[in-house]
């Protein structure tokens, strides 16, 4: 068996396209934390851009090492980056972050909510729209918010113009997914709004162990009577929005402790449920005490700003001893495929 303690780690992200949005630029934030880590740990590493996965098979043409997967998508794609780990442990590389099956039951939001439903994870109703497809015995109890189906990140998702609210027309949802479809691939979702606070959890594998971190709330108390409680693109991209100022994140998230004890229960559940591997976020919306799973982020954000970072250190877990444990779970599970001994 090859000892990789003393390999070196390739961080491997794909290159923003020009005319790339905030979300899509996030990635150079992530591969200057990364490296920095790998730095101050002094961790023998070099970064390599990709934009295909041609330019992925050229990255692993060296000795094997250990791939730190920063990868989020790959020539506007928003499903074929699913495909790097897989690529990665088949050119004989272990690979941070979950697996290629873990990603693809997560990226696609139908997928994901048809599984998370299948077992018995709330989550609110939905329908895959799309090229004018009318609501088919679709269900909303109040407001309908349309989300591209196969973007994390809130891309294309505008609090004043997504969220229809009752009673709301279905020509103007029709309508309005119409034009998400041309600029989004993969189709449009519908989704029941529910509830008025937002939450999210992080889920850490450490030492063995799978563990949920401090809960974050983001805090729309600021935000203009009447403005939708929503996390959109703006207020999560845009620094210089007025609605990204108005809703910080809330660490921990003041919850009843029983409320507090079912959304970890439920988040360690999703991590186990779709097989993850590393880190993960899982975001709810909460309506009364009862917590609805909106998304899974099978590899979130790692860069400072981001809201990963935010929870590890509000759970005094150093970033550089972060990014020192998932090089480590890699390791690890190289050491256990029975392919590689």
């Amino acid at each position: 068996m090859h000892s990789y303690r003393e390999k070196r780690v390739l961080i491997l992200y794909n290159e923003p396209l020009p005319h790339a949005t905030e979300s899509e630029m996030g990635v150079i934030q992530e591969v200057e934390a990364v490296r920095w880590a790998m730095e101050s740990l002094g961790i023998d590493h070099q970064v390599k851009a990709v934009q295909g996965i041609e330019d992925v098979l050229d990255a692993l043409e060296e000795p094997p090492g250990i791939v730190f997967n920063v990868v989020e998508s790959l020539g506007g794609d928003p499903i074929s980056y699913c495909l790097v780990p897989k690529v990665c442990e088949s050119m004989g590389w272990p690979v941070t972050g979950s697996c290629t099956s873990a990603l693809l039951k997560t990226t696609h939001k139908p997928l994901c909510k048809a599984i998370l439903r299948a077992h018995g994870i709330p989550t609110p109703n939905w329908q895959l729209v799309g090229n004018g497809d009318r609501l088919k015995g679709f269900k909303a109890n109040g407001a309908i918010i349309l989300k591209p189906a196969s973007y994390h990140g809130s891309e294309g998702i505008d609090a004043e113009r997504n969220l229809i609210t009752a009673p709301y027309l279905e020509e103007r949802v029709i309508q309005l997914a119409r034009e998400l479809d041309k600029r989004f691939k993969f189709g449009i979702m519908a989704e029941e709004f529910v509830g008025d606070r937002e939450i999210n959890v992080t889920v850490l594998e450490r030492d063995g162990l799978i563990q949920v971190l401090e809960l974050a709330e983001i805090d729309f108390s600021a935000l203009p009577e009447g403005y939708p409680r929503v996390l959109d693109y703006k207020a999560k991209w845009v620094e210089n929005s007025s609605v990204y100022q108005l809703t910080p994140r809330m660490i921990p998230a003041p919850l009843d402790h029983h409320v507090s004890e079912e959304i970890r229960r439920i988040a360690l559940r999703c991590f186990e449920i779709f097989g993850c591997n590393d880190y993960m976020r899982v975001d709810f919306r909460l309506k009364g005490e009862r917590a609805y799973v909106i998304d899974v982020n099978t590899n979130p954000d790692v860069s400072l700003s981001g809201g990963l970072a935010a929870t590890l250190f509000a759970s005094e877990i150093s970033y550089e001893s972060f990014i020192a444990q998932i090089i480590e779970n890699a390791r690890k599970r190289d050491q256990l495929n029975p392919e590689r001994t």
